[in-house]
């Protein structure tokens, strides 16, 4: 009975082990969702601007378009490299 009941707690403890591990993994899944979010956002959200305003014809200079084209394409290769690295 004795050795029963060593098992059923080492089986409870080695359980409850496992899922303070599940817990911190969960964690860090969210924290690394969370980063990856928010690195994405800012290269997507000048690449809208960028092309939008080029688009709409706002930009009458062929220097600003061009620069603005460079940016483009340099955030573009930055996402790239991120989606790449994951």
């Amino acid at each position: 009975m004795e050795t029963l009941s060593r098992k059923v707690k080492k089986f409870v403890s080695d359980k409850k082990l496992e899922i303070e591990m599940l817990q911190v993994r969960e964690q860090y899944r969210r924290e690394f969702l969370g980063n990856v979010s928010h690195e994405l956002k800012t290269p997507l959200a000048l690449i809208s601007m960028f092309s939008e305003t080029l688009e709409m014809g706002k930009i009458k200079s062929e220097e600003k378009k061009q620069e603005y084209y460079s940016i483009i394409h340099s955030e573009t290769a930055r996402l790239t490299k991120m989606v790449s690295s994951i």
